[in-house]
């Protein structure tokens, strides 16, 4: 028997981090009633500054996004159905096409 990666302790604790900063996201930009949200009023006083940090925002959400995945995948989706791993790149382009799909 190989000494395979477990999901452990610190990748649910990553993980649930992730899940935090991806809610306090979609809380600043998504409105829930047809009223301005919290982004706005800092757009507004802060165009080009709140434009950068979204973007750094963004990107930063992608990458660990995917490393959340390629974890994920490579210790409980390649066991479970008997797949092969995947790498850093494979992850991100899955990613990438799941939220494209989601839009």
């Amino acid at each position: 028997m190989t000494d395979r990666p477990r999901i452990i302790f610190s990748f649910n604790l990553i993980l649930c981090a992730y899940l935090c900063v991806d809610f306090l996201v979609s809380l600043l930009f998504n409105p829930k009633i047809d009223e301005k949200v919290p982004w706005d009023e800092f757009y507004n006083a802060f165009p080009v500054l709140s434009i950068i940090i979204s973007f750094i925002l963004g990107i930063t959400l992608l990458l660990w996004g995917a490393k959340l995945f390629e974890a994920f995948w490579n210790r409980l989706i390649s066991d479970i159905f008997k797949l092969r791993e995947i790498n850093f790149q494979e992850a991100l382009a899955l990613i990438l096409v799941i939220s494209i799909i989601a839009i």
